[in-house]
């Protein structure tokens, strides 16, 4: 009886040991440098040396909180980054003797710039299609073809390859 109950409870503490090992947790809070405010919603990612390949990565939360889990020992870089910011890596070695990595306040500098001019360019549409009518732009087809209106519009009248189909110019019936 006292043999059973010894296998047992070095079963127990084997599979304890054995379940922790070989995988770590990363967290850590980002903020802005300029006014110490979290960054809700940037983005970390784990990236693995010597090749940088991105292994996993996710986005801190409203305080500007992330956990990273699951990570085998290692070499990596974690990279933190936010629109309108520069992005930070941080190198990591990721050990056997500590499974809880805080890598602490990350602080990431404001990138963005004035800008003198903006310039908003538009361009109507050829065709525009209303519920009881589609109107065409000419200007530009007339330019590139070489041809006229009527050349234009016999193209408006044609049946456009479908049977049964016959287009109207406003007015024509």
């Amino acid at each position: 009886m006292h043999r059973k109950i010894f296998l047992l409870f070095i079963f127990v503490i084997v599979t304890l040991f054995t379940s922790g090992q070989g995988t770590a947790t990363l967290s850590g809070r980002v903020f802005d440098r300029a006014d110490h405010l979290p960054l809700a919603y940037a983005t970390i990612t784990l990236h693995s040396l010597p090749d940088s390949s991105l292994l996993t990565g996710v986005l801190s939360d409203v305080e500007g909180r992330f956990v990273l889990s699951g990570i085998k020992k290692g070499s990596y870089v974690l990279r933190i980054s936010f629109v309108g910011y520069y992005p930070v890596k941080l190198p990591l070695l990721i050990g056997e003797l500590n499974n809880n990595y805080d890598v602490g306040k990350i602080e990431l500098d404001n990138s963005a710039s004035q800008l003198d001019e903006v310039v908003i360019q538009g361009k109507k549409a050829a065709i525009s299609a209303d519920l009881d009518r589609k109107t065409f732009t000419v200007e530009d087809n007339l330019a590139q073809s070489g041809s006229s209106v009527l050349d234009f519009y016999e193209g408006l009248t044609r049946d456009h390859g479908r049977p049964g189909r016959q287009g109207f110019a406003q007015g024509e019936r």
